[in-house]
């Protein structure tokens, strides 16, 4: 029982860093944003492009670090086996995480939109 409770524990703070990253892709992405209004404001476009890929490629790393939180979570949920509630999945059978991964994928989407909006006006 003791390996499960501890096995529990080690769940629980791994999800509170899944969820974390959420918090750096959200520092990351208004990061870029104000560094590329700023790049804009002086017209520095091929820089604001620059900043705004750097963003993506920042929030693609944090993908995968969430990716690899989840295969934690995953295996501290195994080994604690009863000692943590079984909970219904959120919206259309979709866990916490995938709802995790969709708001990162949108940042990086509209991150990829800007950019393309930027070459067509340059």
């Amino acid at each position: 029982m003791e390996n499960k409770a501890a096995s529990a524990s080690r769940w629980v703070e791994q999800s509170k860093l899944l969820w974390s990253r959420l918090q750096t892709a959200s520092v990351i992405e208004a990061a870029a944003l104000a560094a590329a209004y700023k790049m804009c404001m002086d017209r520095r476009r091929c820089l604001q492009i620059l900043v705004l890929a750097l963003g993506m490629v920042l929030l693609l790393l944090v993908f995968f670090l969430m990716k690899r939180d989840a295969e934690w979570l995953d295996a501290f949920h195994e080994a604690a086996g009863d000692c943590l509630p079984k909970v219904k999945e959120l919206f259309w059978g979709l866990k916490g995480r995938c709802i995790g991964y969709i708001a990162v994928f949108t940042l990086i989407i509209a991150d990829f939109g800007w950019i393309c909006c930027i070459i067509k006006n340059l």
